[in-house]
């Protein structure tokens, strides 16, 4: 729980008759994490690949041609030679049907086109030849707006003759002579000229007769096949289905297949396993194969892989249900390295402590509670993806309801008397509305030096802390001497040990600071600064300055102005906590003042008050609390070397 989980490296050997048969109890345990082998040569697997591929062609003509949508979901193992039988005979008889439908939607594209073209004609009584030999008479043919028509008919007056033979689509007339006139006009508006598209000597009416004829037996054609095709899906449905998942499981272990280790009939998986999950794995693996697998299992330092820091040991982080849901925002770091401390109990406790710091509100935390029950139980499919962030709006509601209650404030209104007085008269035999009075109308500056100083505190804290994790880490990991001395190590422990004393007894215990420990502080920077040094000497390493004393006198100079600044600023940066308290606060105020002003109409004021803080600010608390929980606590210890425990699972429609 406060370290990451013991892991085992384990290697399955497995003839390659049974590799399907084991890699498919792996993907029902879904306990290991297979290692890929980068080095395996494609071409060895050409004719496998030319299989698959082959495959998943017929598969793709086979939806086209029955209008159905591709399964994503993985089925029951079946063999890959099983499968390819099936498409192949269900293609053979789906082919003649597929070249004849392709040739048909190709004609009906045509026809398509062609009556298209000539609906705009359709009511022209004239032929195309019996146009073009008017002696006397030009004509236009196109399309011209309503506005444009009208304009055209003012400026040509009496000159020109038209018919309409659809919206918006003239046939005009005019004389030869007035050929350029209208040629003119026609320039200057928006006309689109049409030609006319059938034969010299045919009436339009007919040829579009004709066409619609062929279109009517067209899709008498296209309904015999329509019902071919519904009566294939009606018997063969459920088999493509089954067959197409079945297929997507073989795409999935061919390709750990081919990625695997491989010695003449023999296989040879290779993954990483839980410790305490390896002797349930062995017992069922041999049970399903008995004395045809052999099973061998390592530490991880006895991998020369791992030694040589070429295979990073996954990581997992087990710890009760409570805290879970911390994980993700922890692996949004980072992965912490293998046998490093799990960092989630500590996280988790201080990230609902900020956050409901900043954001402590009875009615508001409730809200924000609520919305975490809703997305767990949502049935809404565009909220699903956030359902694993609902535990996290949970706790979080839980926090600011808490602290909420210490400050007296619920849905903006702060002290409420009936509420909070009985509780904490009964509960805490204290006579007020409020734990700790953060209400600033009062005008009494002491409220937020108050809070000023307890977020001081809790940076401290969390920052000697986050340092005693980094010794914790050192140690484990073997490198001492890298922590000993160091801004993050012993000394630096100890130096920010006796600032947090110090301030303690100054702020808490309202006591003089004993001069021993402004002389350990002294003490400890003093060996932050010349660790190099003192780390050469003890360590027997020369020459004792490596660039010679001039220089490394600068180095500790640097080195001490460092330490300084940085422990102010990585401690000051909880202010920030107090004044995100205080703004939750001011701006509750506003609210509320606000209402007061438009009497009957201020309940609209407080509920629009109320959804923009919890929306816009606890957006912004959560921000400013996961920078606090990366930048200033995670700093200090996090090892971000690791990877991930991904463990190979396949969820299987059966």
């Amino acid at each position: 729980m406060f370290f990451t989980a013991e892991m085992k490296f384990l290697q399955i050997i497995v003839l390659e008759k049974d590799f399907q048969k084991a890699i498919d109890l792996l993907a029902d345990f879904g306990w290991l994490e297979i290692k890929r082998n980068e080095e395996e040569k494609k071409d060895k697997f050409q004719a496998t690949n030319e299989l698959l591929g082959q495959i998943e062609g017929k598969i793709s003509k086979i939806i086209n041609f029955l209008n159905i949508e591709r399964p994503e979901s993985k089925g029951s193992l079946k063999d890959i030679l099983e499968i390819n039988n099936y498409f192949s005979n269900l293609l053979e008889i789906i082919k003649p049907y597929e070249i004849e439908i392709n040739n048909l939607l190709e004609k009906k594209r045509v026809l398509e086109n062609g009556l298209l073209e000539l609906e705009q004609f359709k009511k022209l009584k004239i032929t195309k030849k019996e146009l073009e030999n008017l002696n006397f008479l030009f004509f236009k043919v196109g399309s011209l707006t309503n506005k444009d028509f009208i304009e055209l008919m003012n400026n040509m007056q009496n000159r020109v003759l038209y018919i309409e033979l659809s919206k918006d689509f003239y046939l005009f007339f005019t004389s030869k002579k007035g050929r350029w006139t209208l040629e003119s006009e026609l320039k200057k508006l928006n006309f689109k000229e049409k030609q006319i598209p059938f034969e010299n000597d045919v009436l339009p009416s007919e040829v579009f007769k004709s066409l619609q004829t062929q279109m009517d037996e067209l899709e008498k054609e296209l309904r015999k096949i329509e019902s071919f095709r519904k009566e294939i899906l009606k018997k063969e449905k459920e088999k493509i289905t089954s067959f197409i998942e079945s297929f997507n499981l073989q795409q999935v272990y061919q390709e750990i297949y081919q990625n695997i280790n491989h010695s003449g009939s023999i296989s040879v998986i290779e993954g990483w396993v839980l410790k305490r999950n390896l002797a349930k794995i062995t017992k069922n693996i041999q049970s399903k194969l008995g004395s045809r697998i052999s099973l061998i299992s390592y530490n991880p330092e006895e991998l020369e892989e791992v030694k040589n820091k070429k295979l990073k040991v996954p990581v997992i982080m087990e710890n009760f249900w409570i805290f879970k849901p911390f994980e993700v925002l922890i692996f949004n770091y980072g992965a912490p390295q293998y046998q490093s401390v799990d960092p989630t109990i500590f996280f988790a406790v201080s990230f609902m402590l900020l956050f409901g710091f900043m954001f402590g509100d009875v009615g508001q935390g409730l809200v924000i509670f609520l919305v975490g029950i809703f997305l767990k139980f949502t049935k809404v499919e565009s909220l699903k993806k956030l359902k694993p962030l609902s535990s996290l709006f949970q706790y979080l509601g839980i926090s600011s309801m808490i602290f909420g209650f210490i400050y007296g404030s619920i849905f903006c209104y702060e002290h409420v008397e009936f509420i909070f007085t009985p509780i904490n008269r009964l509960f805490f035999r204290i006579d007020k509305p409020y734990l700790l009075n953060i209400d600033l109308k009062s005008g009494d500056i002491n409220i937020a030096l108050k809070l000023v100083l307890i977020t001081m505190a809790i940076g401290l804290i969390m920052n000697l802390l986050g340092i005693l994790l980094n010794i914790l880490n050192s140690f484990f990991h073997k490198k001492v001497k890298e922590v000993l001395f160091s801004r993050n190590g012993i000394a630096g422990f100890i130096f920010l040990l006796s600032i947090v004393i110090m301030y303690f007894l100054a702020t808490l215990f309202k006591i003089s600071i004993p001069k021993y420990l402004l002389y350990v502080l002294l003490f400890s920077a003093l060996l932050v600064v010349i660790k190099d040094p003192l780390n050469n000497i003890i360590f027997n390493k020369r020459p004792v300055f490596h660039d010679g004393f001039g220089i490394w006198i600068l180095y500790a100079i640097v080195e001490l102005l460092e330490l300084i600044m940085i422990t102010i600023s990585n401690n000051l940066s909880f202010i920030r906590v107090a004044a995100f308290a205080i703004t939750h606060t001011l701006l509750s105020f506003i609210f509320l003042e606000i209402a007061s002003i438009l009497g009957n109409f201020g309940i609209i004021i407080i509920i629009i008050g109320n959804i923009i803080i919890i929306g816009l600010e606890g957006l912004v608390v959560s921000i400013q609390t996961i920078r606090l929980e990366y930048y200033e606590f995670f700093s200090k210890f996090f090892m971000q070397k690791g990877k991930k425990f991904i463990p190979f699972k396949i969820e299987k429609k059966i």
